[in-house]
């Protein structure tokens, strides 16, 4: 205190116990020490923005990730504007905007950030609002920078392997295909989608199962526990196309498992075996073919012999004792109908086996020969069933017997009439086809190019389900016991594969058939092949003539003995060309004609006549056959064979053949 002069003249104090509060400020400050040691020490940078001021305490650690010292970034805003990537900036800014408004609790944003080395590096900057204005605008926001430039390197360089492999199975030929634990699709590559003919989209979430029959989703709900029991394993499988067509295919299956080891689904590699398959049909039909084809030509042979002898001993008798007796007259008559009967069969076998192409086919132009076949058509049809036809003004033609394609056509036509219920209608059209790629039903190949197509359609029954796969095979038939024999498609495949043609059929069951051939066209240059000539006159003499049998069948051979006998001939049998050879090596002269058979044990009938033509070149040879064999015209020229004769053949043609070979030799 002051006195009147201004003095001092007494003291006064007053004191206030800050302690407290000093102490709170050490600790405050001792908390944030460790807070931001702990924080570094952990490789995080500290950063404490004064808002309104635009301050920004930015620690040592913050500085170093950057490549800075701690008195070369100055605590302004700009220092942390400035380092963010120009793409990033707006991004950050909304994050913090975002959080300012309330919309999320915590401001957390990645972003890459400038080094000083002018890198950048990526971080994740968190941050909170510690003090807020009576207004509710922030006034002081504390966070850290957490470098994460390996996590994000190590996801860039996942990324870019996914998508390596994923262009890799985009792009991989084989179908890839992902399912999860229910059997529902995950992904599908664009191959795969390819197989089934289907969009990826409209693949993606459905079933498994979706794409397979009935018999399919069993096998493969067998794959599938498989895969849960967790196997691998390879196996071919046969799924469904959008259109219904058969795909088959390789798979390559294996189990999927989730985080914890539990079964989680399949993943399948898939390749397109469809047209291996196809070929491998193909070559087991074909196989099949030529297996039946020995087997029938075997048979066939056999048979021929066996007719030949009772067809032609039947002549005879019907000759000798059918006036005799009307009752065996009328036998007799039974028998040759059976026996033709059975002839006729012999030969649709050996048509389905070999095609039985006996004349040289020559070109033929195909709408007059079907109009002739198709007045022959008529009659045979019932006055419910049409027949229509569509044939182009400009004949197609095709280099083939015409008797073949009136088989073909009559067999066809005849099934259609067959099929019918009541009425109905049949079609026939000839057209010249271009084809990019058909299956052949009879052989499995595939059918490119140029072809006459001969269509026969009909408004049946159509196919029975089931059958379709096996109509071309000998004896398969949908009619009843006794009405068909079952050879008339098989016919027809034969005939088609001895002209390397093809066949198309399309049948809707109630709904008809189509059966479309196809053949080679021809080259209408070509010349027309010399045919082999017949001889029809009766009551031949064949007084003082010698003719030598060379057969292995004691049955021909006493036919032969007893049909040349009544016409005065003198008759010598050889059981085979080895023995015919040693006669007529003693006696050149001492025959005038020559009958052999073609299948002998030891030797052909062609072999024998090679070697008797260094003996004999002017003895008149016959040769008999019961295969069917279609010899060239140029080998029977060669060998000066005269007349080649088809077992079992008729009296009239056969004496005939021997009348006109011994007239020619004089």
């Amino acid at each position: 205190m002051k006195g009147d002069h201004d003095e001092i003249i007494a003291y006064m104090s007053s004191q206030r116990d800050v302690s407290q509060r000093v102490q709170a400020q050490e600790d405050l400050m001792a908390s944030e020490e460790r807070w931001q040691y702990a924080l570094e020490g952990a490789g995080e940078g500290v950063w404490d923005w004064d808002i309104q001021s635009g301050k920004v305490f930015y620690s040592k650690r913050w500085k170093e990730m950057l490549g800075y010292r701690e008195d070369e970034i100055s605590d302004i805003f700009d220092e942390w504007e400035s380092r963010v990537h120009p793409d990033d900036l707006a991004d950050c800014y909304e994050e913090l905007q975002s959080y300012f408004r309330g919309d999320k609790d915590i401001y957390l944003v990645e972003t890459r950030f400038r080094r000083k080395d002018e890198s950048y590096m990526w971080i994740l900057a968190r941050g909170q609002a510690r003090e807020w204005s009576e207004d509710g605008q922030p006034l002081r926001m504390i966070g850290t920078h957490q470098d994460i430039s390996r996590r994000k390197d190590a996801e860039a360089a996942l990324k870019k392997s996914e998508e390596q492999y994923r262009q890799i199975v985009e792009t991989a030929l084989e179908g890839v295909w992902v399912v999860d634990a229910g059997a529902i699709t995950t992904f599908v590559n664009a191959s795969m989608a390819r197989m089934l003919d289907y969009p990826e989209a409209e693949i993606m979430g459905k079933s498994l199962f979706d794409f397979m029959d009935e018999e399919g989703q069993r096998v493969a709900e067998e794959k599938l526990e498989r895969r849960r029991s967790g196997n691998s394993e390879v196996y071919e499988f046969r799924f469904r196309r959008r259109d219904g067509s058969d795909l088959w295919t390789y798979v390559s299956a294996a189990p999927r498992q989730d985080g914890q080891g539990s079964f989680a689904g399949t993943i399948a590699m898939i390749s397109d075996n469809t047209e291996a398959r196809k070929f491998q049909e193909a070559l087991i039909i074909s196989q099949k073919m030529e297996a039946v084809g020995q087997l029938t030509g075997g048979v066939a042979h056999d048979f021929n012999n066996i007719l030949g002898s009772i067809l032609g001993f039947t002549e005879l008798a019907q000759e000798r004792f059918g006036g005799v007796d009307e009752k065996l007259q009328n036998y007799l008559y039974q028998i040759e109908i059976a026996g033709g009967r059975a002839r006729d069969l012999i030969r649709q076998l050996l048509i389905f086996s070999r095609g039985e192409n006996i004349k040289s086919p020559v070109p033929v132009p195909l709408v007059p020969l079907i109009k002739e076949i198709v007045k022959m058509l008529i009659p045979m049809l019932p006055a419910t069933v049409e027949i229509h036809t569509e044939l182009p003004r400009q004949s197609p033609s095709v280099k083939v017997d015409p008797l073949h394609i009136q088989q073909m056509l009559m067999n066809l036509c005849i099934n259609a009439r067959d099929a019918i219920d009541g009425s109905g209608l049949i079609k026939i059209a000839v057209s010249s086809r271009k084809l990019n790629r058909e299956s052949c039903n009879i052989c499995g190949e595939t059918a490119i190019g140029g072809w006459v197509s001969i269509r026969v359609e009909d408004t049946g029954q159509g196919i029975p389900e089931g059958l379709k796969d096996d109509i071309f095979q000998p004896f398969v038939t949908s009619k009843e016991v006794g009405e068909g024999s079952g050879m008339g498609l098989a016919v027809v495949s034969g005939i088609i594969r001895s002209y390397a043609g093809h066949m198309l059929v399309s049948s809707t069951p109630g709904q008809g058939s189509s059966f479309e051939i196809l053949l080679p066209p021809a080259d209408i240059s070509l010349k027309k092949t010399a045919e082999y000539r017949t001889v029809l006159e009766l009551g031949v003499n064949l007084a003082g003539r010698t003719i030598l049998i060379v057969d292995d069948e004691p049955q021909i051979q006493a036919y032969f003995e007893a049909l040349l006998s009544d016409s005065k001939a003198e008759v010598i049998c050889c059981d085979n060309g080895f023995q015919a050879l040693g006669r007529l090596t003693k006696e050149t002269e001492g025959f005038d004609l020559v009958i052999c058979d073609q299948s002998m044990p030891g030797m052909s009938g062609i072999e024998m006549v090679e070697q008797l033509r260094n003996l004999d070149n002017e003895v008149p040879v016959i040769l008999c056959s019961g295969y069917g064999d279609a010899f060239g015209d140029g080998l029977i020229a060669s060998l000066n064979i005269g007349m080649l004769l088809h077992k079992p053949m008729k009296k009239s043609e056969t004496l005939s053949a021997i009348q006109w070979l011994l007239q020619q030799k004089g």
